[in-house]
């Protein structure tokens, strides 16, 4: 498997993870919006000062497929929490 193909993967976990997770507890993943997108704000800038002036690779960066993988787990949860919000349940 390549490295792209097992990114790929990885970041497609974080999104189904996200939607069941944003589905099933969406009074949980409200509060947790301000933690994780700070802190997947924080690792990218990490990285982008860790790659800014040198010839490293991003996937020579240890964090980048977490913080991806947190990325699309935010952008999971977030599309079914906005789904359960806005059906005439919550109204």
């Amino acid at each position: 498997m390549t490295d792209n193909t097992q990114r790929y993967l990885l970041q497609s976990f974080g999104f189904i993870v996200g939607l069941f997770y944003g589905y099933l507890r969406p009074i949980q993943m409200m509060p947790m919006f301000l933690i994780l997108g700070f802190l997947t704000g924080f690792a990218y800038f990490l990285i982008w000062i860790q790659l800014d002036g040198s010839n490293k690779k991003v996937k020579d960066f240890y964090l980048f497929v977490p913080t991806q993988m947190t990325f699309y787990f935010i952008l999971g949860s977030s599309l079914s929490l906005a789904y359960q919000l806005s059906s005439a349940e919550y109204f």
